[in-house]
């Protein structure tokens, strides 16, 4: 709206000795508005090749659910902040279509009112904790227990989202969720940062 503005006003006869100035101050707003569009861009595919290169170690067919905590730093670290834009929002969805592994956290399978939901077998109250995961607040650790208790399918890998700062894990559980899952499953991928942390299911032989 401003640069449609300004060239309406530049249009207006008595504003024609102003093109000039106002035309190179317009020149000036758009090349540092591309500036920033193109590191913003940068910083969020470089958070979504951090988060995938983790992930990469889930095979096909995998089954593996995502537990989101917060992340409060990563939008500065990778060169993002300030935009809307949450470019860790549907990536547990990529890597699931990216090879036919399935996303038992995935909000539209859990919610029946989408063609494509889980199976009759997964109880409504299994379906409102899958669905929780995108904010496991304050009992993750808990949910996914019972979860791993009671669904009718394993559950093989768990991707896990977060910092391990004070200002992170603040009103979480996300220290103690972390040592338990250190005790009970494998940790066998994490990123560069080490915002994302994949565990697997530990086999009946180890």
């Amino acid at each position: 709206m401003f640069l449609f503005g300004a060239m309406v006003l530049c249009s207006v006869r008595r504003m024609r000795r102003c093109q000039m100035p106002i035309g190179v101050f317009i020149a000036a707003a758009m090349a540092a508005n591309l500036i920033a569009t193109r590191q913003t861009a940068e910083g969020m595919s470089k958070v979504a090749e951090d988060y995938l290169a983790a992930a990469s170690v889930i095979p096909p067919h995998a089954r593996f659910v995502r537990l989101r905590y917060h992340t409060p730093s990563i939008p500065w670290r990778y060169g993002f902040s300030g935009n809307w834009s949450d470019p860790l929002l549907h990536l547990d969805a990529y890597v699931g279509a990216e090879r036919q592994r399935i996303d038992l956290a995935d909000w539209q399978p859990a919610n029946p009112v989408f063609s494509v939901s889980l199976r009759p077998a997964f109880t409504s109250a299994q379906r409102k904790a899958l669905w929780s995961l995108e904010a496991p607040f304050p009992d993750g650790a808990g949910t996914l227990r019972q979860l791993r208790q009671t669904l009718p399918v394993t559950i093989d890998y768990v991707i896990v989202v977060g910092e391990d700062t004070p200002e992170a894990a603040r009103g979480t559980d996300y220290a103690e969720f972390l040592a338990e899952l250190n005790a009970t499953m494998n940790l066998v991928s994490t990123s560069r940062n080490r915002f994302v942390r994949v565990y697997r299911t530990k086999s009946r032989l180890q």
